[in-house]
């Protein structure tokens, strides 16, 4: 699979949430593309070569299993790259922020029913730019439907596990985006009957 991947042509190449136990068989193939980026959050495989860029928690001790999400990780890469192109208001940190929680609520990553480390700080970030609010059941997203982070991740693990090859998984994120909800909401129970 690797090998077909390269054979695409591109200027760059990102794994998101996967690529890190891989890292060294990826260099092997990355040697054709002029940039490959591993944004990831499970332990690494082996050592990364040069040629790749591997951003990971786990490499400077913080646990992907509990304090990172691979959606926190892409969350603060896009803020980095956003930033660097002086574009940071396209974007604000809560409203990235808010897709690294729903992240770590899709992997489950709560430390005595709390997330933690990185996931907290996001949390944090979409509290205070009001992107998120506290409910009495928990939390609740209001750009979202007002659907609780948990209801989030599941659908989104739905239409991109599910409904991948029929473009469900486009749908999951113009519904992240705001854009049509309804179409990707009306998705569910279909893909959800025998």
């Amino acid at each position: 699979m690797i090998d077909r991947i390269y054979k695409v042509p591109g200027e760059c190449l990102v794994y998101a949430d996967l690529g890190g136990q891989s890292s060294d068989l990826i260099g092997r193939h990355a040697k054709r593309s002029p940039l490959t980026v591993i944004l990831d959050h499970h332990l690494p495989g082996g050592d990364t070569p040069e040629n790749v860029v591997h951003i990971n928690p786990e490499r400077f001790g913080i646990s992907g299993d509990t304090d990172s999400s691979g959606a926190s990780v892409c969350v603060l890469f896009a803020r980095a790259l956003l930033c660097l192109s002086n574009r940071g208001s396209l974007l604000t940190n809560a409203g990235l922020a808010v897709f690294g929680v729903i992240g770590a609520f899709g992997d489950r990553q709560f430390v005595d029913g709390n997330l933690a480390g990185v996931n907290r700080m996001l949390l944090e970030d979409a509290l205070d730019g009001d992107v998120i609010r506290r409910s009495k059941d928990g939390y609740v997203i209001p750009g979202l439907d007002g659907r609780t982070p948990d209801e989030i991740a599941k659908m989104l693990d739905l239409l991109g596990s599910v409904g991948f090859y029929s473009e469900c998984a486009r749908r999951g994120v113009d519904f992240l985006l705001g854009k049509d909800t309804e179409k990707a909401t009306g998705l569910i129970p279909r893909l959800l009957s025998p």
